[in-house]
């Protein structure tokens, strides 16, 4: 089985019911037990916040990543 690689501080993700909201990871949080947690922010609303586990943003039919904006010129 290939491994995914492991999400990161900065990487951008939408919801595909809503792709006008993009939330950034600002830091990664781990939980004895579980798999690695990330607390989301709004990106043009840094005040809303939300904690995600990894499981929840590899799940294509929840989340979707999304370029960050340095990736564009590449």
């Amino acid at each position: 089985m290939v491994r995914a690689k492991p999400i990161k501080q900065g990487e951008r993700y939408i919801r595909p019911e809503a792709p006008e909201i993009v939330w950034v990871i600002d830091r990664l949080v781990e939980i004895p037990g579980l798999p690695i947690h990330a607390k989301l922010v709004v990106e043009k609303r840094r005040h809303q916040t939300m904690t995600m586990s990894e499981v929840a943003l590899r799940n294509k039919d929840l989340y979707l990543q999304v370029e960050t904006p340095l990736e564009k010129g590449k």
